[in-house]
């Protein structure tokens, strides 16, 4: 295990912890514009998405998009785009 730690190192990926819930999903704290909060870690997924009840909460600045989404139980969601955020998890960070 300790030669996978180091090649992952190198590659700067970064060890963040993750907390099983009681649904057997991945947990994760992390931070969108400077605001701290919890979200679930879909591995799957094609595109990080936020309830558009939290637009407020996390400063996002969003426009209307012809996207629409899928999720578990429920398909042809209608979704905003939002763009030129900043995401913090543990050490890691991106601007865009």
């Amino acid at each position: 295990m300790s030669s996978l730690k180091k090649f992952l190192r190198k590659k700067e990926y970064t060890q963040i912890p993750l907390k099983l819930t009681q649904t057997d999903h991945f947990e994760i704290s992390a931070k969108i514009n400077g605001i701290s909060g919890r979200f679930i870690l879909d591995t799957g997924a094609s595109n990080t998405c936020i309830g558009i009840d939290k637009i407020k909460q996390f400063g996002l600045a969003s426009e209307v998009s012809e996207i629409k989404a899928a999720g578990a139980g429920a398909t042809d969601m209608e979704t905003l785009i939002s763009a030129k955020n900043k995401i913090e998890i543990g050490n890691w960070k991106k601007k865009s």
